[in-house]
């Protein structure tokens, strides 16, 4: 419901594609990795943006990506997201309060399910998180 009221007051758009997918993991942990990424979407897209998470089938792997329309990063800052009380370049995204932990614990998550994350951004372009997880068959 929450994320429901964040996405609806910043008027974006989110759209899902594939189908649904079962993936070996613990489900609320794993809800934890999607809801973490779903409220950092909402967070850093500016009003009226979009968020496009994909679900894509490989094999026996299945890859979910959440992207958005947002301010994006810098290389220097994709390559701390997910250390431990990393909150990005403050200048940029005031007001956006964080404690630094969510991705972090996102990747430990991914880890813990020998998964892959992988983060691709452009500053003012965008962020795209991927995550690739083994599927149940």
């Amino acid at each position: 419901q929450t994320l429901r009221f964040e996405w609806q007051e910043k008027a974006l758009y989110i759209e899902i594609e594939g189908k649904a997918e079962h993936v070996l993991g613990d489900a609320n942990l794993l809800y934890q990795v999607w809801t973490n990424l779903v409220t950092n979407a909402i967070k850093f897209s500016d009003n009226g943006g979009d968020i496009v998470i994909t679900i894509q089938r490989e094999g026996h792997l299945i890859n979910v990506g959440v992207e958005d329309s947002g301010i994006g990063m810098e290389p220097s800052e994709v390559e701390r997201i997910f250390d431990r009380f990393y909150k990005g370049d403050q200048a940029r995204t005031p007001g956006k309060g964080s404690t630094g932990l969510g991705l972090a614990i996102v990747k430990k998550i991914i880890n813990l399910h020998d998964g892959k994350i992988n983060v691709e951004s452009t500053p003012g372009g965008g962020t795209k998180v991927i995550i690739r997880l083994k599927s149940v068959v």
